[in-house]
């Protein structure tokens, strides 16, 4: 049986940001179903390591978007390993 969402994550969607959550969701729906599944819901990602600078060298706010492409991700941190590798190799 697969779950709906949480049922105070929905309410807090529609009630303080007047969102509908599965509109607001309908990228993770994976099924179709119209409805976002916590299964599904588990594919939402926000970081700030998808920008071209260092996200700890910009300094000032940082800014967590929502990681649309897990691809572009998955590339991102394996630059990530391999700089962080090679620089503890170096120490």
């Amino acid at each position: 049986m697969v779950m709906s969402a949480r049922p105070w994550l929905k309410e807090l969607t529609d009630k303080h940001f007047g969102q509908d959550f599965n509109k607001l969701f309908a990228h993770l729906d994976e099924d179709k179903s119209g409805t976002v599944s916590s299964e599904e819901l588990r594919h939402c990602m926000f970081g700030d390591y998808m920008t071209e600078e260092e996200p700890d060298a910009a300094g000032g706010d940082r800014l967590y978007d929502e990681i649309l492409d897990m691809h572009k991700v998955v590339k991102r941190l394996e630059e990530y390993l391999v700089r962080r590798c090679t620089w503890v190799v170096w120490c």
